[in-house]
């Protein structure tokens, strides 16, 4: 077992950042106002460096209940080429309660170990510096390891006493070359942490944060995935029923994606999730991503109103290869039953069928589920084969002739002729072509 280091330099996305083994101290705006701007990303890579990059990580808790070290393994350490390292801290310059709280620690030390063997680094000062977060961060450079692979983080807190010391996340980038069933990443490392009291307090927006990054252009549509890395997003519930939440949104090409967490999935203070664009056009060559801490009620605590600060760490981003339509197709009956509910992406059982297809189809409303349920002939069939369509084309892992707004114009169409045969026949025959679904 052998490592290889190195200091390099890193082009992507129309920036030049460059790495180094030794820590850098950042400090943008006054340190006298609550408010620094977002960092335009210190490191960011593009697809055509031919890497595919994950995001691994775990959370190392909250005030009064740290997890310190924390350590996160490496899955097949063979195949990773470049490693780096993040940990994310509250804390931050600007002045009064937080900063008395959470002063920045001693030392932060990071150890990438392979097999019996330790790289360590010890970083004395934040990376970067904003308005409540002290920001780590280490480039491992060029790495050979054939053993078990695992990255370690301490933090040292600080000796005054009564002093909150809050690591929140320990998150790694791991760069792998890619290949057909693992496509090259392009990615940004913002250092955003994100706050709409912000607005309130001070007049100033800082309650999102967005990045485009370049993809590749391809033969035909295909499914674009953005991964991202969320820190201090702790998924506790105040008296009043409020969590602290993240909205992600995505665009490119025209389709367009949107999910809400509120709940961490890395143990405690951290959120490693990914959004998929379905059928994107092959023509697109960037997506957009935005991260927003959504706004609460101004009359509220603060604390009270959902948009409390979050970190922003990783986004990254990734091209599948274009589909060939046409080839599968799950039935109504697959997609009534309720052991399959997890299959329905975009979609609930319980949506009602006239809004999600645009039109007064039903007296009473009937929900998805119960227009898959339905028998007979006519409208009614339409309405199953419709719906069982339309979760087959939103579905990224079924390879589906049509298009979700295909469906929904073929529907609309239809319905608006009064003859429903036709459409009926074709959508049965696509949702017959066989489901790849368990």
């Amino acid at each position: 077992m052998t490592w290889h280091r190195f200091v390099g330099t890193i082009i992507g996305l129309g920036l030049l950042a460059a790495c180094s083994s030794a820590p850098q101290t950042r400090h943008e705006g006054d340190p006298s106002s609550l408010i620094y701007p977002v960092s335009p990303g210190t490191t960011t890579w593009s697809y055509t460096q031919g890497f595919a990059v994950e995001l691994v990580g775990a959370g190392m808790g909250s005030d009064g209940s740290v997890v310190n070290p924390q350590t996160v393994s490496i899955s097949d350490p063979a195949s990773v080429k470049r490693l780096i390292a993040q940990v994310e801290l509250k804390g931050g310059g600007q002045e009064g309660e937080e900063q008395g709280d959470y002063p920045v620690p001693t030392n932060v030390r990071l150890e990438l170990i392979c097999g019996a063997s330790v790289t360590a680094v010890d970083l004395a000062a934040p990376s970067y510096t904003t308005a409540f977060g002290w920001h780590y961060e280490h480039d491992f450079g060029s790495l050979s390891c054939t053993d078990p692979l695992s990255l370690r983080a301490e933090v040292t807190p600080t000796s005054e006493p009564d002093k909150y010391y809050s690591p929140r996340a320990l998150i790694a980038a791991v760069f792998r070359p890619a290949s057909a069933s693992n496509p090259p990443s392009s990615g940004i490392k913002p250092f955003a942490d994100l706050w709409w009291g912000a607005k309130l307090t001070v007049g100033q927006n800082r309650d999102a944060y967005t990045a485009t990054l370049p993809i590749p252009t391809a033969s035909g549509p295909r499914d674009v995935t953005v991964s991202y890395a969320i820190a201090d997003l702790s998924g506790l519930t105040t008296s009043e029923g409020v969590k602290r939440t993240a909205v992600v949104e995505a665009s490119a090409g025209g389709v367009n994606g949107s999910l809400t967490h509120n709940t961490p999935n890395r143990g405690s203070e951290l959120l490693i999730g990914s959004l998929v664009l379905s059928n994107v056009p092959g023509s697109a060559s960037s997506v957009s991503v935005t991260i927003r801490s959504p706004d609460g009620d101004p009359n509220k605590p603060l604390h009270l109103t959902g948009g409390d600060s979050i970190m922003v760490s990783d986004i990254v981003a990734s091209s599948g290869a274009p589909r060939t339509p046409g080839g599968q197709g799950c039935t109504p009956g697959y997609w009534r039953q309720e052991q399959h509910f997890d299959s329905w992406v975009g979609y609930s059982p319980g949506d009602k069928f006239d809004a999600v297809f645009g039109r007064d189809a039903t007296n009473p409303d009937l929900t998805l589920l119960q227009a898959l349920q339905q028998g007979g002939g006519g409208l009614k069939a339409l309405m199953r084969h419709a719906v069982a369509a339309l979760l087959n084309a939103s579905n990224p892992d079924v390879n589906y002739p049509y298009t979700t707004a295909q469906v929904v114009s073929m529907f609309q169409a239809a319905f608006d002729s009064g003859s429903y045969e036709a459409t009926k026949n074709r959508l049965e025959a696509a949702n017959e072509l066989g489901c790849p679904l368990n």
